[in-house]
C-alpha cells in the first residue's frame, strides 16, 4: 500500500458499530462510546471511489498539565502488518501534531508489545522497566 494515499478524517458516531466488530475481532471489547474522548482519527485510504479504514486511535488531554494520552487503538482486522504499520505512524502523527499545537507537549500511551516494538522504531522509549503487565506496555515520546 502506497503511504501517500493514507488519508485522516475526524471519527464520528457513525464509526462505532465497526470499532465494536474490529475490537471483537481482535479479542476486546470495545470501551462505552460515552467514554471515547472527542479527539479521535480514523485513518484510512482511498482506491477510486472505495474508502477503505485501517485504524482507529483516541487522544484524551488531561486539562492542565500539558498531558496527553493516545487509546483504543484499534486496527482493521486481517490487513497485513505494513497497512496497519502505516496507517498507525500517521495517526500518531496527526494527533502529535495537533497535541503539539493546544500546548501538550508529553505523550502518553499504554500499548501491546507490537504496537510498543513499533513506536520504539518510531523514536518513543519505554516509561519504565518494570514488568507489571505482560500485556502492556507504557511508552512515552523520547526526549533529546
Amino acid at each position: 500500500m502506497n503511504k501517500s494515499l493514507m488519508q485522516l478524517r475526524p471519527y464520528e458516531t457513525g464509526d462505532y458499530p465497526k470499532l465494536c466488530v474490529w475490537s471483537e475481532a481482535h479479542g476486546r471489547t470495545a470501551p462505552p462510546e460515552a467514554c471515547l474522548p472527542p479527539i479521535g482519527v480514523v485513518v484510512f485510504s482511498t482506491d477510486g471511489f472505495i474508502q477503505d479504514d485501517k485504524v482507529f486511535l483516541f487522544l484524551y488531554l488531561a486539562q492542565g498539565v500539558g498531558v496527553c494520552f493516545l487509546e483504543h487503538l484499534v486496527a482493521k482486522p486481517r490487513q497485513t502488518t505494513s497497512q496497519t504499520r502505516a496507517a498507525t505512524v500517521a495517526a500518531v502523527t496527526h494527533l502529535k501534531a495537533l497535541s503539539r499545537g493546544m500546548g501538550y507537549f508529553l505523550m502518553i500511551a499504554h500499548t501491546v508489545q507490537g504496537i510498543a516494538r513499533l513506536m520504539q522504531h518510531e523514536g518513543w522509549a519505554k516509561a519504565d522497566d518494570t514488568k507489571l503487565s505482560a500485556m502492556f506496555t507504557t511508552m512515552q515520546e523520547a526526549t533529546a
